[in-house]
């Protein structure tokens, strides 16, 4: 997730630890939305500040910060009211899930500068929200998560929806009881997932001991009947992309030289983005599972759709957003618009105002573009193959590729006489691998807009022009003009 550079209020931060290394002489208050590594960028043992968090999120911080005494915390109880005096300043603060993840919270914000809403990381289920959306009106400014803000991903199946995909499929594709299933997916925010898969097959699931820790928080003395970090214990293994990595590798070798071996691992990716690279269509998708290059691939999200987005903006009703990750300006000028009450001009991610003249900003910027904690915190094995693959100059189709569905980019493999090189490029370093190709996607998808923008004409508008009102588009652009 991209963050401001600035405070949401004077001495009022949320997710932005970061920031706290500048010593200030005045109070501050510093918020946790929720406990995913992009969030708590600039958090260490060191940090000797308040923390306002849920209980959750302050059990979590202090499993892997050790040094962060009980006593820093301020814990936020959902739907309570909280009063803070900052300095000379009185805030009512009330918090509410957003079923983004365990501990997870959007922060309400009231006093004379009217009523702030931060949205944290959200996904957003009308049903599940009834009783909070009256506590959310008349919103001057909302924070938004904005990272599925895009027509494309219209919409998600629920995460019921997708968990019973993943159950189906491992009826399905799990042949031989002795082959072992691996699961791609570590972080808070995937837990039910494999709490489903424990009850559904009646074993438990093996995970790193680090893992283990966060499910015993959530979980408390049920977390031993459902997960082990003994390998041997299980034949269900949930892990990080470095193991998929190592897996997948061993998989398409065997393919490529036609072994045949019914103890094939089944891999398993349950996750959002894939589902919308290299032009694929996310609704095409969204459905059923996918094959690609020997793993199963489930849309799985933790972050609201588009459409989803939509209906939050319209009960919400704010007067202005600001953006939390990169999106196309005019689709936030779009939501505010269909809504009732006259609006003000829209505020964007004040990150499009940073002075990328600095090096570390710009390095920043660069990793931060496309992190997402659906790929908890790194880049999935499919993503770093593809990205890879396409660099390689001696590609070939083979016979032998792996099967997919239809309308899906064909897979492709390396041929025989191309062993060797294949070796070497499975011996990338994923960390480089993953730094480069976020800089490459933003690099590209920024010309890409560019040069969006400049073929467009008042004749022909594009699919996003077209659920915009001219008068919304005249307003946006002539907005962008003002000075700030």
């Amino acid at each position: 997730m991209i963050r401001s550079r600035n405070s949401i209020l004077p001495n009022v931060f949320v997710d932005q630890f970061d920031l706290a290394h500048s010593k200030s002489k005045e109070k501050r208050i510093f918020f946790l939305t929720h406990f995913h590594a992009d969030h708590f960028v600039g958090l260490n043992d060191e940090f000797d500040e308040k923390i306002y968090c849920s209980e959750l999120t302050r059990m979590f911080v202090q499993n892997k910060f050790k040094s962060i005494g009980s006593n820093q915390f301020e814990i936020l109880n959902e739907d309570q009211n909280h009063f803070f005096e900052l300095n000379g300043r009185m805030i009512r603060v009330k918090c509410f899930p957003t079923n983004h993840c365990p501990g997870s919270l959007m922060i309400l914000l009231e006093g004379e500068f009217g009523r702030i809403l931060h949205s944290g990381d959200l996904r957003y289920i009308p049903y599940d929200f009834n009783h909070i959306i009256p506590h959310l009106r008349d919103i001057k400014l909302l924070y938004l998560d904005t990272t599925f803000l895009d027509p494309k991903w219209d919409s998600f199946p629920t995460q019921k929806e997708s968990i019973e995909q993943v159950i189906n499929l491992i009826r399905d594709q799990w042949n031989d009881k002795k082959a072992q299933v691996y699961i791609e997916g570590e972080m808070i925010g995937t837990e039910s997932l494999l709490e489903r898969i424990s009850i559904e097959f009646k074993t438990k699931i093996h995970v790193r001991p680090s893992f283990y820790r966060k499910l015993s928080i959530i979980y408390g003395s049920r977390a031993n009947k459902l997960f082990t970090t003994e390998e041997s214990e299980s034949q269900f293994h949930a892990c990080k992309a470095q193991s998929f990595l190592l897996l997948a590798r061993n998989q398409r070798q065997a393919l490529k030289n036609g072994v045949i071996d019914h103890l094939h691992p089944l891999l398993i990716k349950a996750s959002t983005q894939w589902f919308g690279m290299d032009g694929r269509n996310p609704k095409t998708f969204s459905n059923e599972p996918v094959q690609f290059y020997g793993i199963w691939h489930v849309l799985f999200s933790i972050h609201s759709s588009f459409s989803e987005l939509k209906e939050f903006v319209n009960e919400v009703n704010p007067k202005q957003i600001i953006t939390l990750t990169e999106c196309d300006k005019r689709i936030v000028s779009s939501l505010l618009n269909q809504s009732h009450k006259p609006k003000e001009r829209v505020i964007f991610s004040q990150m499009r105002s940073w002075k990328c003249e600095d090096p570390l900003i710009k390095k920043e910027q660069s990793n931060q573009l496309w992190s997402n904690d659906d790929n908890c915190g790194e880049d999935s094995i499919d993503d770093l193959l593809e990205i890879e693959l396409k660099k390689s100059n001696n590609l070939s189709k083979s016979n032998d590729a792996v099967e997919i569905e239809d309308n899906h980019p064909a897979s492709t493999s390396l041929s025989p006489e191309e062993s060797e090189s294949e070796d070497e490029f499975f011996r990338f370093r994923i960390s480089s691998a993953s730094k480069r190709a976020k800089i490459e996607r933003a690099s590209n998808e920024q010309k890409d807009l560019l040069c969006i923008e400049r073929k467009k004409s008042n004749s022909a508008r594009s699919s996003i022009l077209d659920i915009l009102p001219s008068s919304t588009l005249s307003a946006s652009i002539a907005n962008e003009k003002k000075p700030n």
